[in-house]
């Protein structure tokens, strides 16, 4: 997780660098643990979870009530991240709240900086890649929303949430040079790789054909569950032997210690 970077792709082979940003994912769990103590991204979302935002940041009903709606944003909509701050020690807030603050702050920032690259390029589309949004429904569903409010759903958005498999994809891209060109159904496969929208919906299939695909992934998930059952099982099975193999031991071992507790009272009954 370090800067964001925006690249325009305009075909195959086509594309250019944009813009970017040195605040990314690397700045916002720096900041978190600084804030938070938090250890990881994972305790840092799940701190954000039980927060409350509001308690810190300054929202449109803090400047002018519940029933504004000039701009057409919820007054809930955040207008000064950490506006609310009167104090410099961290004590006095709670640490939940201060984790759903600084995510928001870096949400309403991506959500800004995509806003205003879209708006000048007048793109249609907008993938996210990056272990910051993708593969988290709570940050890739706050970033819909305030797309969705700025851009009105003229934009589709995608999370490409097996991004740690692009420069694979990238290299599957290149089909044409791998004499593969002929696959049947490479184009199915592509789309469903690289394509696919945070939905779900492929769009090179027809109407009611993405049923067929959402049973296949049912089915894969039933075999998934079926697998990591017998894994189990096998594990189970394994440890009850182990055990199996203690309790003979032990029994093993009480024997001979009866045995020579006889042999110490014969011993002794000589003796006497």
């Amino acid at each position: 997780m370090t800067c964001y970077y925006y690249e325009q792709v305009s075909g195959k082979g086509k594309f250019k660098r944009i813009t970017g940003s040195h605040i990314g994912g690397g700045t916002i769990l720096g900041l978190a643990k600084l804030l938070t103590g938090c250890s990881s991204f994972e305790e840092f979302l799940e701190l954000s979870q039980r927060g409350n935002n509001e308690s810190v940041d300054l929202t449109i009903k803090d400047l002018f009530g519940e029933g504004y709606r000039k701009y057409g944003f919820q007054t809930s909509f955040i207008v000064g991240s950490f506006g609310k701050v009167n104090s410099s020690k961290l004590s006095e807030y709670k640490v939940e709240d201060i984790s759903a603050s600084l995510l928001n702050c870096f949400i309403y920032n991506t959500g800004q900086m995509v806003y205003l690259v879209t708006k000048i390029l007048g793109v249609k589309r907008i993938f996210f890649r990056g272990a910051f949004v993708c593969g988290h429904e709570k940050i890739m569903g706050k970033i819909s929303q305030f797309l969705e409010q700025r851009l009105k759903g003229e934009v589709q958005l995608t999370f490409l949430c097996r991004e740690g498999s692009l420069g694979t994809l990238g290299s599957f891209w290149s089909y044409e040079n791998m004499g593969i060109d002929g696959l049947v159904g490479h184009e199915d496969m592509r789309e469903v790789l690289l394509g696919a929208p945070y939905t779900g919906q492929f769009q090179s299939l027809a109407h009611g054909q993405n049923k067929r695909f959402e049973g296949e992934v049912k089915n894969l998930w039933r075999e998934d569950v079926v697998l990591k059952v017998e894994v189990e099982l096998l594990q189970l099975q394994r440890e009850n032997a182990e055990l199996k193999a203690k309790l003979v031991d032990n029994a093993m071992l009480k024997a001979e210690v009866e045995r020579l507790r006889r042999e110490n009272a014969e011993l002794n009954a000589r003796i006497m």
